[in-house]
């Protein structure tokens, strides 16, 4: 695939096939990522295509398939907002959750100390880390 003929495909593709990635992955950031990794197929691509409307039908199918993908990775499934953490449904004893909150709530009390620690004495962002991990343990 020639430079100009690559250029032209993503000036002409590249909202249908973001719109498609958007709408698997509600995020802006992950449709963006789906889009790149497409292009980068198209752009590795030794298939000759017989016409655009055959390389439109191929990007879509890759771009789905893409979707798909990052929607099937494990870290997408495990993930669990901290705020939401407390209403697991094996948790049925309120003292528990009374307990889950008290400790989360002075968990990101001791964050918010040290950030603003590390703003006040201008600490670099690994020792930050690191007195992070040490309040945690």
């Amino acid at each position: 695939m020639t430079e100009s003929k690559f250029n032209e495909c993503v000036r002409t593709q590249s909202k249908r096939l973001y719109l498609i990635a958007l709408s698997f992955t509600k995020n802006q950031a992950d449709a963006e990522d789906i889009l790149q990794n497409v292009y980068l197929k198209l752009w590795n691509c030794k298939k000759e295509f017989e016409s655009n409307e055959h390389m439109a039908k191929w990007l879509t199918k890759v771009c789905v398939n893409e979707s798909k993908d990052l929607l099937r990775l494990h870290f997408r499934k495990r993930n669990v907002p901290l705020e939401d953490a407390v209403n697991l449904s094996h948790i049925d004893d309120t003292q528990d959750i009374d307990l889950i909150k008290a400790v989360m709530s002075l968990l990101q009390a001791r964050i918010l100390f040290l950030r603003l620690l590390c703003h006040c004495q201008k600490i670099k962002e690994p020792l930050y880390i690191c007195f992070i991990l040490k309040i945690c343990k």
